[in-house]
């Protein structure tokens, strides 16, 4: 299984731009690295079709948001391929660390338990913004 701080940490040593990612003789056959480019690749693909308000190049530095979003109104052919290609430890993160809005709460719910991050009846709530009173 893949983690988020793996996936950081590879992308943390990569360029930003995702098309300026040409791998060194010395990453040929490195598999941390040719993951971190079928994941980039991914989501530029999942970033054009569900940020449609972003370029994809602008969407894929909130990568957590791509996901976000695929989760939220993916086709089931999209959620399984990114299930596939980051893993479920990534869209765990995805969940725990979501802001308000991301998720509506019939896909808050699904995810909960399609991750098992909670037992049946008992999913935490959907995160909100509090707007202060004055």
């Amino acid at each position: 299984m893949k983690s988020m701080d793996a996936v950081e940490e590879i992308k943390d040593h990569m360029p930003r731009d995702p098309k300026k990612r040409l791998p060194s003789p010395s990453m040929k056959n490195n598999p941390k690295i040719e993951s971190a480019q079928a994941i980039d690749s991914l989501l530029l693909r999942l970033a054009s079709h569900y940020i449609w308000w972003k370029s994809p190049e602008e969407a894929v530095q909130f990568p957590k948001r791509v996901m976000a979003q695929v989760m939220e109104m993916g086709s089931y052919e999209d959620m399984l391929e990114l299930t596939q290609t980051v893993g479920t430890e990534v869209l765990k993160t995805v969940i725990k660390t979501a802001e308000a809005g991301w998720f509506s709460p019939e896909s808050w719910h699904f995810w909960n338990y399609r991750l098992a991050l909670c037992e049946i009846g008992k999913v935490p709530p959907i995160p909100r913004k509090e707007i202060p009173t004055f």
